[in-house]
């Protein structure tokens, strides 16, 4: 099979190839950004940590931190972090739960299990009213157990 080349199709190779010599170089990609954002300062044990993490990921990533809330206010971050304006944040649970309200669970000091009183406890706090560490008994004693097993109803639905 023979190829015929005309002057036409030679001045248009010609001329595209003086186009893509004028286009600019490709360039390797930028490191992807990500923007953290802290309630507590540079100074905390949590921010050493981050620190370090920062330095692992140093090839691929360009980690910005902003300590103490000055990127944004403290409750703001989980929107910022839905609206795509921040790519990392170290969020209080009760801040998630006023987004996701089952999340709220787990905020519940309740849900931390507690040793079973010993029968010297219970005289105690029969005899005085309070307990050993100080605190008085809840008005209602079996709020705690309920609570429970609301919870494990909810995780087993």
């Amino acid at each position: 099979m023979q190829t015929k080349f005309t002057r036409r199709s030679l001045l248009a190779a010609g001329a595209s190839m003086l186009a893509l010599g004028a286009l600019p170089h490709a360039h390797a990609q930028a490191k992807t950004k990500l923007r953290f954002s802290s309630a507590f300062t540079e100074q905390d044990l949590r921010a050493d940590a981050y620190k370090s993490f920062a330095a692992a990921i140093k090839d691929g990533y360009d980690f910005e931190p902003y300590w103490g809330n000055t990127l944004f206010k403290q409750g703001t971050e989980l929107i910022a972090l839905q609206r795509g304006n921040l790519e990392m944040v170290n969020l209080a649970p009760a801040d998630i739960s006023k987004q996701i309200p089952a999340w709220s669970l787990m905020t519940s000091a309740y849900l931390v299990p507690r040793r079973s009183p010993s029968e010297e406890d219970l005289q105690e706090r029969r005899r005085t009213g309070v307990h050993q560490d100080g605190t008085r008994p809840t008005r209602y004693p079996d709020h705690h157990a309920r609570l429970l097993r609301i919870a494990q109803r909810q995780s087993e639905a």
